[in-house]
């Protein structure tokens, strides 16, 4: 059994909430002005301090960033929770 880190335990935790949700996920409609990284699924906005980069708007767009393509296509929450577990 694998103990997470406070910080690992708050990402899962976020994920597996916010999973089905589309409540932070705004999709970036022209990526070329983006000039971060190209391959975001999903905006994230800017952050001017350490107060800002906590805030849910911004949090919940970059975990879900950070994820693989295969993880997107899960339908079950039983399904999504044994794959962020691996």
């Amino acid at each position: 059994m694998k103990i997470l880190k406070v910080k690992q335990l708050r990402d899962f935790v976020t994920l597996q909430k916010n999973y089905f949700s589309n409540n932070y996920k705004v999709t970036c409609e022209n990526k070329s002005k983006y000039l971060r990284k190209t391959t975001y699924r999903f905006t994230v906005p800017f952050a001017r301090n350490q107060h800002g980069n906590r805030r849910r708007s911004y949090i919940i767009p970059i975990l879900f960033n950070k994820l693989p393509e295969s993880l997107f296509n899960m339908n079950k929450p039983g399904e999504i929770k044994r794959q962020l577990k691996t």
